[in-house]
């Protein structure tokens, strides 16, 4: 989103369409209903997924088959670029979906909580695919911060040390490399 804001549409659209469907899921009781609801929101997040991941792919490919056919069809290729992480977030959604349908969990009632859950980046570097049922909870717990001391003075000398000295004396390398990478490409 920082690249293309727009992007953050896609996001919102995701997590209030199973923000909404998980609460539905929980107040219904016709095994049917739940049913579609479930395959409502499971269409909806692929076909989002499928159309940016492969629209321009199909429609190339597809352009070309009916070419090689001898059938002549001028469709042009959408300019669709896939958003960073939309996979990510459109399979987290899911398996919170599908996780309060086989009610293992139950829907979550706050859309912040449910919101920070699907947009909680960080942790794709530690797994890919984070389960609602182990995050959220987390999130009702009480956060007591303990602050200590001795480290945040580390933190701010060290902080001083890079913005007064380090990002003053970088101007010399920059110098020297600069001239260095002149002299390469004349």
């Amino acid at each position: 989103m920082w690249w293309n804001p727009a992007f953050i549409v896609l996001l919102a659209f995701s997590t209030c369409l199973d923000y909404g469907v998980g609460l539905r899921l929980g107040q219904e009781r016709s095994r049917r209903r739940r049913s579609a609801w479930l395959s409502f929101s499971i269409v909806t997040q692929l076909g989002l997924l499928g159309y940016f991941k492969y629209a321009h792919f199909l429609v190339t490919n597809g352009t070309a088959l009916l070419a090689d056919l001898g059938i002549p069809a001028h469709m042009a290729a959408p300019g669709v670029t896939l958003p960073v992480g939309t996979s990510f977030y459109t399979f987290h959604t899911m398996s919170y979906t599908i996780d309060v349908y086989r009610e293992k969990l139950a829907p979550s009632h706050s859309f912040l909580d449910f919101a920070l859950f699907i947009a909680f980046f960080p942790h794709l570097v530690a797994r890919p695919i984070i389960k609602a049922a182990n995050f959220l909870p987390q999130l009702a717990r009480r956060i007591t911060v303990n602050v200590d001391r001795y480290a945040l003075f580390l933190i701010l000398r060290g902080l001083s040390k890079k913005v007064l000295i380090a990002d003053n004396v970088a101007v010399l390398p920059d110098l020297v490399f600069a001239d260095r990478l002149d002299g390469a490409v004349r």
